[in-house]
């Protein structure tokens, strides 16, 4: 079925078995109705979302002040991908180390650090290591759970 969203459309098939799709387009309408030609499109399941924050190294560091005034976690379709998907990061968890060494969660219900995050954020040293885990995206057709963790070092 073809489904319309805010980007345009997009195909949905319920048979998740099927890893070829042929459309037909036709023209016209009852004795008018015309073939006008049909395409074979290999379905394939969308890789996961890679998670970034802007200013991010390829090796995971981020500067704090520039991670400060961008406090936002992100997530686009990988590099090898040929075509734009949009995703929104819904909610997060922020796994800090608490000067006892015990780990805290801290949670977001958005793509964007609390107000207790920050805090820690522009009180940490450099070096200090952020987790985030329990990454939900949006995409324009399903919301899902990303595989693996986000992991920065501020600089």
């Amino acid at each position: 079925s073809i489904i319309k969203t805010k980007d345009g459309l997009a195909v949905m098939i319920k048979n998740k078995k099927v890893y070829e799709v042929t459309v037909h387009v036709f023209s016209g309408q009852g004795a008018d109705k015309k073939a006008l030609g049909e395409q074979v499109f290999r379905v394939k399941k969308l890789p996961p979302p890679n998670t970034y924050v802007r200013g991010m190294s390829d090796d995971g560091y981020v500067g704090k002040g520039a991670f400060l005034v961008n406090p936002y976690i992100r997530a686009s379709m990988p590099e090898y991908v040929n075509f734009d998907y949009k995703f929104k990061v819904t909610q997060f968890t922020m796994l800090i180390t608490t000067n006892n060494g015990t780990q805290k969660p801290l949670r977001s219900k958005s793509n964007k650090l609390t107000p207790e995050m920050l805090k820690f954020v522009q009180s940490a040293r450099k070096n200090t290591k952020l987790i985030f885990t329990d990454i939900w995206v949006q995409g324009p057709l399903e919301k899902y759970k990303t595989n693996s963790p986000l992991l920065l070092t501020l600089k």
